[in-house]
């Protein structure tokens, strides 16, 4: 329609309207100067309604000449990140079509992005599995999220390469899986090493790290059985003529001896293991009751160095323990060993003793941080929550005190021995600390796993909904804290 058609229109239909208006008011009977003020209103109301479908148009047009800037820019972004071509675009067309062309051009280059990062997911991922089994390092393309089409080829052609290596590797090691086994089962051996119990595994061919590292020491491994097999015939030679050194000293009946080498032959594990049990046997004859007192000797020191809190290592040191030629030098030593653990222990008892209250109280302050993440304590009849509640109050107080006391008796304590005060192996400075980080990282980990908990509660609550069997108060607060 023509401007002027519209005018017309308009006018008619004020007019009309102003007209039922005059005859409404009066019927009214509204005075003359109402009569004005009303007729005001109604231009005001139709200016204002003029004005606001104005404004409105014009940011349609704003919205869409924003749009249109934006489409611009992010179509000039996804065609240098896929390295194509700027698509023309006709700028005389009208704006709405302008921006329906520039967003459909956006939706295909982005949708021919997605499809390049999906594809070089999948050529990711097959190399890394390569790059695992073999441990070598992937292909380096930079830090590319949309790769082009020369960087893709390159992957392609490293994965290729990888394949190729899998291949020749995985044949080395059958070759070397089947020569070892075959020795495993003369020397009647089984797997010990982790790397040896992976080899024998159900079909370690499609699993086996195939690393240059692993497979060099299935080749030391092969080397090492080949002379265990040499050694293993020495061994048993010296092993028989020590035996019959043995039986002769201890005037062993002959028919005995006949009888252990007629069963036992040539230089089988077994049969080197047999060699050795007979061999502590004879000995064992000879030094039975100096054994008993040493491993009288052996518990007593067990005993004070578990009072004493000492870690494998510290253990380990004192090696006459584990010595089993039972001779008077190695009672005399074990009692000199006794008495000194006992001096050390008498030395810092008061140390050991505030060690022993620190670790049970910490313990406690642990059930308690845990047990605070367990709703199902405040179900709890007796009095229990009460009774945690001040215990909790109790720890939190006694607890920082002790163990600022002990920090400063520990560090005394090692500037007078110039060494550090250990807790089963470790610097007790340190493993106190350790042991709240830990129960900091466990605290965190229950939460978040209560908090996925009640997210998922909620969310088939809201879909499906349920009778909460929780107070309502407190199903009222479990979803505040989930909306809010």
């Amino acid at each position: 329609r023509s401007v002027q058609m519209i005018k017309n229109e308009l006018v008619s239909c004020l007019e009309n309207s102003m007209e039922n208006l005059q005859k409404i008011w009066n019927e009214i009977g509204i005075a003359d100067e109402q009569k004005e003020d009303r007729t005001q209103v109604v231009l005001k109301h139709l200016q204002s309604l003029l004005q606001e479908m104005v404004e409105e148009e014009e940011l349609l047009k704003n919205t869409l000449l924003a749009n249109v800037k934006t489409c611009t820019e992010e179509l000039e972004k996804l065609s240098q990140e896929l390295g194509v071509p700027y698509p023309q675009l006709d700028q005389s067309q009208t704006i709405l079509r302008l921006e329906n062309d520039l967003r459909t051009k956006v939706d295909e280059l982005k949708m021919e992005k997605h499809e390049r990062i999906k594809v070089l997911k999948v050529l990711r991922d097959t190399e890394r599995q390569l790059c695992d089994r073999l441990r070598l390092p992937s292909h380096n393309i930079g830090d590319v999220v949309v790769p082009n089409k020369e960087q893709m080829r390159e992957l392609e052609a490293n994965i290729d390469y990888l394949q190729k290596q899998l291949q020749k590797r995985t044949d080395e090691f059958i070759r070397m899986k089947a020569s070892i086994q075959g020795m495993w089962t003369s020397l009647e051996y089984r797997p010990q090493t982790a790397l040896e119990k992976k080899m024998v595994e159900p079909n370690s061919e499609s699993h086996f790290e195939l690393s240059t590292v692993n497979l060099d020491a299935l080749k030391v491994l092969q080397l090492e059985l080949e002379q265990q097999q040499r050694a293993n015939c020495e061994t048993a030679a010296k092993l028989l003529d020590d035996c019959k050194s043995l039986w002769k000293k201890l005037e062993v009946d002959e028919e005995e001896q006949e009888a252990f080498t007629a069963k036992w032959k040539g230089f089988k594990p077994s049969t080197i293991a047999a060699m050795k049990d007979e061999k502590q046997r004879l000995q064992a004859l000879k030094l039975q009751h100096m054994q008993k007192f040493i491993e009288g000797l052996r518990e007593e020191l067990v005993s004070f160095w578990d009072k004493c809190y000492y870690g494998e290592d510290q253990r380990n040191t004192f090696v006459p323990f584990f010595d089993t030629n039972f001779t008077e030098e190695l009672l005399a030593i074990h009692e000199h060993q006794v008495e000194v653990m006992k001096g050390f222990f008498e030395e810092n008892k008061h140390m050991f003793k505030m060690v022993e209250k620190r670790e049970t109280m910490f313990k406690k302050m642990e059930e308690l941080e845990l047990k605070q993440n367990d709703v199902n304590r405040f179900s709890n009849r007796g009095g229990a929550l009460l009774k945690e509640c001040r215990s909790r109050r109790v720890l939190e107080k006694e607890l920082p005190k002790l163990e600022k006391e002990l920090r400063t008796e520990i560090a005394k304590w090692e500037e007078e021995n110039e060494q550090q005060f250990m807790v089963h192996g470790t610097r007790y400075a340190e493993l106190m600390e350790q042991q709240w980080e830990n129960l900091k990282i466990q605290k965190e980990q229950v939460k978040q796993e209560r908090h996925k908990r009640n997210e998922e509660i909620m969310k088939e609550e809201l879909v499906f909904g349920s009778k909460p069997v929780t107070p309502k108060k407190r199903y009222r607060d479990t979803l505040l804290t989930y909306y809010f």
